[in-house]
């Protein structure tokens, strides 16, 4: 078997995560010493961070007011963290103008 025991340890499923400064260095620090799996949420959020203490944070109930309908999980997406309410609307426009949603 690629992985003996019977369960992986707790680990981030998704396309990006946010991971701080002193968390990257844990990984970094730990990732040579740990055996490699191929699946890469699994290796770096589950099994290196496991190692080297690094502690999972749920975050949707801090960066978000409301809970996110699943239908915007579905088709192209973009992310905007931290811009203004000028910034927001401006590229909401470029958005609209120029990418696939707009045309």
């Amino acid at each position: 078997d690629e992985y003996p025991p019977a369960r992986y340890p707790a680990f981030v499923l998704g396309p990006a995560y946010i991971v701080g400064r002193n968390a990257i260095d844990k990984l970094l620090e730990y990732a040579p010493f740990t055996p490699f799996l191929w699946l890469e949420d699994v290796y770096v959020t589950g099994l290196v961070a496991h190692a080297a203490g690094v502690k999972h944070v749920q975050t949707e109930r801090i960066l978000y007011t409301k809970k996110l309908s699943r239908k915007l999980y579905v088709g192209p997406m973009a992310f905007y963290i931290g811009a203004n309410e000028r910034n927001k609307k401006t590229s909401w426009a470029y958005i609209m103008k120029y990418g696939p949603v707009g045309k």
